[in-house]
């Protein structure tokens, strides 16, 4: 009998010691991904800057308004859960973004165009599948409405990207 109490106490402390586990271990993926969305936020916001003064193409300059437009406003919406986390919003490009800034910086006319919207294309597509992977992570009820909320939005652009690429003749980012 007394074996018996000890193995069920034994079981209740792992048991509980592995549900903290989890739960720390969905609290670090949270700050993970929120990072990820504030270093992408800025990345797209940055891209579209550098589009609004150098493209000279009227589809471009759309896409790129609303990209700075919608990202702020997302990153507005996580910056709540940001906080809760001690997740601090980017101030700086990641070096993959930073090297394709540079990269759209030294390009002009036509070849800008085309550079940007595929970089929009191909990280959009990236970030939405980030988005599907959090939405069906996070066990946070709140931040989940944000992140689908949010996932809208990302969708919603990851289809005028591959609608520009095509028509640009850029193709289709896949993931």
């Amino acid at each position: 009998m007394r074996k018996t109490k000890v193995l069920c106490a034994l079981l209740v402390v792992c048991g509980a010691s592995l549900g903290a586990a989890r739960a720390g271990a969905q609290v670090d993926a949270d700050k993970m991904f929120l990072t990820k969305a504030s270093q992408s936020d800025l990345a797209e916001i940055e891209q579209s800057q550098l589009a609004l003064d150098k493209s000279t193409n009227p589809h471009v300059k759309a896409f790129a308004q609303k990209m700075i437009s919608d990202h702020n406003m997302l990153e507005m919406k996580m910056k709540p859960f940001a906080d809760k986390d001690g997740v601090t919003a980017a101030t700086t490009l990641d070096p993959d973004h930073q090297g394709e800034y540079d990269k759209l910086k030294a390009l002009k006319g036509a070849d800008f165009d085309k550079e940007y919207i595929r970089s929009m294309d191909m990280d959009h597509h990236m970030a939405l599948a980030a988005f599907d992977t959090e939405l069906e992570a996070t066990q946070d009820p709140d931040l989940k409405k944000v992140v689908l909320s949010g996932r809208k939005v990302v969708s919603s652009h990851t289809n005028m990207a591959d609608k520009l690429s095509t028509k640009m003749g850029v193709g289709i980012a896949t993931t």
